[in-house]
């Protein structure tokens, strides 16, 4: 976003850098007001901003789909089990759209100052009252507890990664996949700087370079024969078993990408994962794949590989 209004959001977004999914739920006060200097911004920015916003329907739709796709990126960073589907998003966008035309009826209002802001202050809270009760509902669609967000398992160490999956980076092979590669693509990265090529990364939160796939991976096409390994380090596996666990429906989709998966190997290529999951393992033919499991410390975690044998 530019313009005032951009400026006034880019302003915000950096008073609560440090907010995370607990302060929505929570509904922590510094979400439900503006800070004095943000205020004094909205007040010498009136009229520009509803100059962009006003007499601009398109810009207000802009808006609420950018503030949507900010809250979602967000919300899944925040949880790695909340999956916001194509309803979620569109959800997010009319509560965003609302609160705009909200906005804009407040500062649109003629008068002094001091009651626009406290109406302006009023309306941000119960926006924030929706935009929890929605997040609540989107954590409970999908079976995700909000006690279950934590550490992004793609941002630990690529040398830590790969001892928990059980290889060595000088025994892999390209091409290579890693599934979950996180926001920073760390194993990817460290991979290429060890002379492997091609190696690419898989997540919706990949970064937006070369050698990386921005998308759920439900959506990435999967190439049959493509892959020499396709690491998955608490990433697909987990969110596998977290499905299994709770919805038929979900575990199903899961089951099915699984085997799309071990298609996209080359034969002798491999699928290198943690958690295992031994609930679908015994169930893949002897005839075409092979199966190793190794315990992981004694933390009862366990690491697998599922070879392609033809």
């Amino acid at each position: 976003m530019n313009g005032a209004v951009g400026e006034l959001l880019e302003q915000r977004f950096r008073e609560l850098s440090s907010t995370r999914l607990g302060d929505i739920l929570g509904a922590a006060p510094h979400l439900r007001t503006f800070s004095p200097a943000l205020e004094r911004s909205a007040r010498e920015r009136r009229g520009a901003i509803l100059e962009e916003l006003e007499a601009h329907p398109a810009r207000q739709a802009e808006l609420a789909a950018f503030l949507a796709a900010a809250t979602r990126d967000f919300l899944q960073r925040e949880h790695q089990y909340l999956e916001i589907d194509a309803v979620g998003e569109g959800e997010l966008r009319a509560l965003y759209a609302r609160f705009a035309g909200e906005i804009v009826g407040v500062l649109s209002a003629s008068g002094p100052w001091p009651p626009v802001a406290e109406a302006l202050r009023a309306r941000l809270a119960e926006h924030h009252d929706r935009l929890r009760a929605l997040v609540v509902e989107l954590l409970a669609r999908c079976g995700a507890q909000p006690e279950s967000a934590g550490a992004v398992c793609a941002e630990y160490s690529p040398e830590l990664q790969l001892r928990v999956l059980g290889v060595r980076a000088q025994d892999l092979r390209a091409p290579l996949l890693d599934l979950g590669c996180g926001a920073s693509g760390a194993l990817v990265h460290h991979l290429r700087q060890q002379g492997h090529d091609p190696v690419w990364g898989l997540d919706r939160s990949a970064p937006e370079a070369p050698g990386f796939v921005r998308a759920s991976w439900f959506e990435a096409r999967l190439p049959q024969l493509a892959w020499r390994c396709v690491l998955a380090h608490q990433s697909f596996s987990l969110h596998f078993l977290h499905a299994h666990l709770r919805s038929a429906e979900r575990a199903a989709r899961f089951a099915v990408r699984y085997m799309e998966i071990l298609r996209s190997l080359e034969p002798g290529g491999r699928f290198v994962y943690a958690p295992g999951l031994p609930f679908i393992e015994a169930a893949l033919p002897a005839s075409e794949f092979e199966v190793s499991v190794r315990p992981v410390g004694t933390s009862g975690l366990r690491a697998s590989a599922v070879v392609r044998r033809s």
